[in-house]
């Protein structure tokens, strides 16, 4: 397994498509993960200031109802610096993906992407061995 013996690792999962969320939802939760879910960046923001204390790494979509992927970053940045998050989106954006790295991204998953590319990429931010 992926995480480390101590407490299961908490990823915030946020898509505004209930289908990939539930997909990466249960796929990191059969790789060892607590999951939080959020349908767009207005809950993410909601649920991070409830349980930002447990969240370990935040999985984003770009492009989202009320509250863009960008904006939820530059608050998460404001408040927590070093968190990792990954970036992912379906439209080849070339100035937000520029954007989100000046903001301090952690690494960008183009969709559609293989789950263990996604599970490779949270192992390594988490400094996990790959399963």
């Amino acid at each position: 397994m992926c995480p480390a013996p101590r407490s299961k690792p908490c990823v915030l999962v946020v898509d505004d498509e209930e289908t990939i969320r539930k997909l990466l939802a249960k796929h990191l939760e059969r790789k060892g993960f607590e999951v939080l879910t959020a349908e767009d960046g207005e809950r993410a923001l909601e649920l991070f200031r409830s349980h930002g204390d447990r969240v370990d790494l935040v999985i984003l979509d770009m492009v989202m109802p009320r509250t863009s992927g960008l904006e939820v970053l530059v608050e998460l940045r404001r408040t927590h610096p070093d968190l990792p998050v990954l970036l992912s989106s379906g439209y080849n954006q070339d100035a937000d993906r520029a954007e989100a790295a000046a903001i301090g991204v952690h690494g960008f998953l183009a969709k559609p992407f293989r789950l263990r590319d996604l599970t490779a990429q949270i192992c390594a931010l988490l400094e996990f061995d790959e399963p």
